[in-house]
């Protein structure tokens, strides 16, 4: 896996750290953001930015993806679609935050052509 840190954002004590990944059907930006006195890193991306109109058919189909993965939850919100995995901080260590990268991607991957598939009907 090729990924490289863009930048770093430190505000009111939430620290963002942007990572490029190459995914099979684009160059997306994965999101870490982590508190100082926090309990979890969330890894976050933009899974989809234009839903389309055929919201209630994507809807059904994140939720039966969310009851399927085991590390990646999707989720809607200002017409976008998120891919977020979350580990916890306290005992974290890099084959768990590898792990964890790993996992949102191959999922970013294996989703996109079944949800881009609902918003072309």
């Amino acid at each position: 896996m090729n990924w490289e840190p863009e930048s770093e954002m430190n505000e009111n004590g939430l620290t963002s750290v942007q990572v490029k990944v190459q995914l099979d059907y684009k160059l997306a930006n994965l999101y870490l953001r982590y508190e100082e006195d926090g309990l979890w890193l969330s890894i976050i991306s933009v899974f989809m930015s234009d839903l389309g109109s055929n919201l209630s058919e994507i809807y059904k189909k994140i939720l039966e993806i969310n009851f399927s993965t085991t590390m990646t939850k999707f989720g809607l919100s200002d017409g976008k679609l998120y891919g977020l995995v979350e580990l916890p901080l306290y005992s974290l260590d890099f084959s768990e935050f590898q792990a964890g990268i790993r996992r949102l991607t191959n999922d970013l991957n294996k989703y996109y052509p079944i949800v881009k598939e609902i918003m072309n009907l």
